[in-house]
């Protein structure tokens, strides 16, 4: 089944390995305009899939939402955002120009996704439950397969963890499948975002390396390195997996 989730926006090889990090709120976070991505270059380099490089152009409405992000070669491939309410947004994946994805996010209180809808072109759909704990952290996150027929079916569950300073410290999925996430201490930024924003993106300590064990046993790991533009912004995000494969991600600002 196809399926788009918050966290996996664009699907990689090793999207896997790739999470999302909690931000701290002990940070100022920088001004919004200073945020706003205008190119991403995703370089995928896998030893199974080979080498592509795909470029995107993204555009934000007057209230500096994420509203596309288009393929440069290819405009008929495109992530389309739309806020209909300040409790909900939508988003639609094209393929070719033809809908290969929707979904439905609906938010909480305090603007964090409280649950999702989603359906695909193959007539699929699935919904998602977000379980926050008092400091707003995503602790439990739940995805169901869903049929007009039967209803919905729990297929997965992830729980996380974090660590004293907010970060992101353990996630562990139905397979038991444990990603164990370590930070650079002395590197504190806004991670470039290429999915809707609807809190405040504050700055947090880097990923620094991420490794998935299944059953105790070192399956994978891959190690994160970053570059910074002239105003300190992250300009590439590198990851190097213990397989030789690597994936390069480069944006720029429109400010």
């Amino acid at each position: 089944m196809k399926r788009i989730t918050l966290f996996a926006a664009v699907a990689t090889v090793m999207v896997a390995l790739f999470s999302c990090q909690k931000e701290t709120t002990s940070n100022t976070p920088l001004p919004a305009q200073s945020l706003k991505i205008k190119t991403y270059t995703e370089d995928v380099r896998s030893s199974i899939f080979g080498t592509s490089v795909t470029n995107y152009n993204l555009s934000y409405d007057g209230n500096d939402r994420l509203v596309s992000m288009i393929q440069a070669n290819n405009p008929g491939n495109r992530f389309v955002w739309a806020y209909p309410s300040s409790s909900k947004y939508t988003f639609d994946l094209f393929n070719n120009n033809i809908l290969d994805i929707h979904g439905d996010y609906f938010l909480n209180s305090q603007s964090l996704i409280d649950s999702a809808f989603q359906y695909n072109s193959t007539r699929d759909s699935s919904t998602e439950k977000y379980i926050y704990n008092s400091a707003h952290q995503l602790i439990k996150w739940y995805e169901y397969d869903y049929s007009k027929v039967t209803g919905s079916s729990l297929w997965n569950v992830t729980t996380y963890t974090y660590d004293g300073a907010g970060n992101l410290l353990t996630t562990q999925d139905s397979n038991q499948d444990l990603y164990t996430y370590e930070y650079y201490t002395d590197k504190v930024y806004v991670m470039p975002k290429t999915i809707p924003v609807t809190v405040p993106n504050e700055k947090a300590n880097l990923p620094k390396k991420v490794t998935v064990t299944d059953l105790g046993t070192v399956v994978a790991s891959a190690t994160y390195t970053y570059t910074f533009d002239s105003k300190d912004r992250i300009s590439t995000t590198r990851y190097d997996v213990s397989n030789g494969d690597v994936v390069i991600k480069t944006y720029t600002y429109f400010d």
